[in-house]
């Protein structure tokens, strides 16, 4: 009977995933076909079809994108796998953003274990797209047992993966990340090592949850604590420890707080092992708020201006129309440290991260290898759930992305000073003119702290950090419920022409200096409307972002402004004045501060972290950082 050959191909490349929650199915699968379709889930994770339904696995996660494969590997034959119970019409198509064109067509009957070897022959990348099938359930049910893209040759490389994860304070992500790991088996099998690096309270393997983990992942789990050199200073003692290992070839970088698809990590072997050269692989981020949404998958950062360009930012991942775009191979310049795979030859060749401590770390390593002609892929279905960045509001952070960002620029961008100076005026009157003085606060110290070249980077970041607090304390941070501010504070109209806009520039600016500070009570303004033009007559509003039930407020301050303008124009002046000089410096020293002798030296000058404190059972909670205050929220 048609299909019902033994399977000769014995390397699994991607399975078939179908046991995920109902809210995620449509990443996973879709049922369709009579008036009332049913495809029912199963305990065993296989699927039973109603007659007359169709279950197609033309998704995210169940499609198997092609041009990545064809691009970056010794992939030369594929075929599908699946293991069907009951009368059924399975068929397979490739669809790019030309069309879909159908490859196979084939009757299953009774208990079937289906092979049907797929033809790799479209040699134009614009031809290459994502495959998929379907199944349709004929004269009864039908149970999809399991189902996977398989290849019948090996993979040229063996892979030893260490997954790489850096935590602070939050115990509770850091027990579930691992269970999600040592949960499922493929996701297991593909891992060698498992390193926590934990910079925050000391003690973690006492915790009973990461205990419970380390027994399930079976000897793999290796805990490493030390002093918090943040993300680029956890990310580089796990490498670190891989570097160290025989049994380690590649790593993937996994934040604290991700949910991950445990696919991503067998699927991630397998493309390593069968690549042709060393790729690093970006996984992409979805947004953990519209779980059917990708956040991001890669970005560009454009050296004119030094923005970021998030690739298919905010796809509707449930649509299968938007999926053909995916499958076309799109370049980045990095990829985030969400999720980012890297075979550790090329740490060896490129070097560690920079001392950077956060934000920044992955844009500038990214950046260096596509510098070294070394380009990231991001391969779809390789993905985590993360926390968007649109629900963030700028805190302390922004002094380590405005210092590193301009780090990263005098190593890579070939900036004039003007253009560095100019950017960095803008930055800095966008905050004061919307009566952010904390954060223009934090520019200014960023950029004085670039000026100071590599030494600012030998420092022990504790001090630099504490220094951050103490402008908190200067400049004041404020929140007020929701419910407190109802009156808005309606918008200024715009200006017609860019006269008009430059005109307004020099009054807002006049005024914020001249106008005396006055003590009047929030009104709301949406995150929307909230621009230095809005302004113009307002005096104290407070954020309704959308998503916070305490609103961020800003009031206006003539002394702060005054105080501020005249710092921030005085750093930026000296910025303008030696930032030929200056960058001359970082790019000498780069070398140096990303090899491993700095990195072992640098870590060993560190003090160890405080001795762990008891933990009570209310204690036993997610803790997770947000602008510098720990937010608590029971399990």
């Amino acid at each position: 009977m048609a299909g019902e050959q033994a399977p000769t191909r014995q390397y699994r490349i991607q399975r078939i995933i179908t046991d995920r929650p109902t809210a995620l199915r449509p990443l996973y699968w879709r049922a369709f076909g009579t008036r009332a379709p049913r495809a029912d889930l199963l305990e065993t994770g296989a699927i039973r079809i109603g007659k007359g339904t169709t279950v197609s696995f033309d998704t995210y996660f169940g499609a198997f994108f092609e041009q990545p494969w064809r691009l970056h590997t010794s992939l030369d034959d594929l075929a599908l796998q699946a293991s069907v119970e009951g009368p059924a019409l399975l068929q397979v198509r490739r669809v790019n953003t030309l069309g879909q064109h159908l490859l196979h067509e084939q009757v299953v009957a009774d208990e079937s274990e289906t092979e049907l070897p797929i033809a790799l022959e479209p040699e134009h990348h614009r031809q290459q797209g994502l495959l998929y099938f379907s199944l349709t359930a004929l004269g009864g049910p039908v149970v999809l047992h399991r189902a996977a893209w398989v290849a019948a040759s090996a993979p040229e490389r063996t892979v030893g993966l260490a997954a790489v994860i850096c935590t602070f304070n939050r115990e509770a992500d850091v027990a579930r990340l691992l269970a999600t790991l040592a949960s499922d088996g493929e996701a297991l099998r593909a891992l060698s090592r498992v390193y926590v690096i934990n910079q925050g309270r000391a003690g973690l393997m006492e915790r009973p949850a990461i205990e419970a983990a380390a027994t399930a992942l079976g000897g793999r789990l290796r805990i490493i604590e030390q002093a918090n050199l943040g993300g680029a200073g956890g990310f580089t003692r796990g490498l670190l420890a891989a570097l160290d290992d025989a049994a380690i070839t590649h790593a993937v970088l996994l934040d604290d707080d991700v949910r991950l698809e445990p696919e991503s990590l067998p699927r991630m072997a397998s493309f390593f092992g069968f690549s042709r050269a060393d790729v690093p692989l970006g996984g992409h981020m979805l947004d953990a708020l519209q779980p059917l949404r990708l956040f991001e998958a890669g970005a560009i950062v454009d050296s004119r201006n030094w923005s970021f360009q998030p690739q298919h930012h905010m796809v509707d991942l449930a649509d299968p129309a938007r999926l053909p775009h995916l499958a076309e191979g799109q370049a980045v310049h990095y990829s985030g440290w969400w999720c980012f795979g890297i075979p550790l030859s090329l740490v060896r060749s490129a070097g560690l991260p920079l001392p950077c401590f956060i934000r920044g770390d992955d844009l500038e390593y990214g950046i260096r290898l596509h510098q070294r002609g070394v380009y990231t892929v991001p391969l779809p279905g390789l993905a985590v759930w993360h926390e968007p960045f649109y629900i963030r509001v700028g805190s302390w952070q922004l002094y380590y992305e405005t210092r590193n960002v301009l780090i990263a620029a005098a190593l890579h961008f070939d900036s004039k000073p003007h253009e560095t100076a100019e950017r960095m005026a803008k930055q800095l009157l966008l905050h004061l003119l919307t009566f952010r003085y904390y954060s223009a606060a934090l520019i200014v110290r960023g950029i004085e702290d670039f000026l100071q070249g590599p030494t600012i980077l030998r420092r022990d970041p504790r001090s630099i950090h504490a220094g951050l607090l103490d402008l908190r304390e200067t400049y004041g941070v404020a929140t007020t419920s929701a419910r407190a501010v109802l009156d808005y504070e309606h918008p200024t109209p715009l200006p017609r022409t860019w006269a008009g806009y430059r005109l307004a520039l020099v009054k807002i600016m006049v005024r914020n200096w001249l106008a005396p500070t006055r003590d009047k009570p929030a009104k709301r303004m949406p995150v929307r409307d909230f621009a230095w033009i809005t302004l113009a007559r307002a005096n104290h509003v407070a954020l309704d972002t959308g998503w916070d039930l305490q609103l961020p407020t800003f009031r206006r301050s003539r002394e702060h402004y005054r105080a501020l303008l005249v710092a921030g124009f005085r750093a930026i002046f000296q910025l303008y004045r030696r930032a030929p000089a200056v960058n001359g410096e970082w790019r000498e020293e780069a070398p140096h501060l990303t090899s491993e002798a700095f990195w072992r030296a640098y870590i060993r000058q560190v003090s160890p972290p405080p001795a762990a404190p008891p933990v009570t059972a209310e204690e036993d909670v997610t803790v997770a950082e947000c602008d510098d205050r720990l937010l608590v929220a029971a399990k």
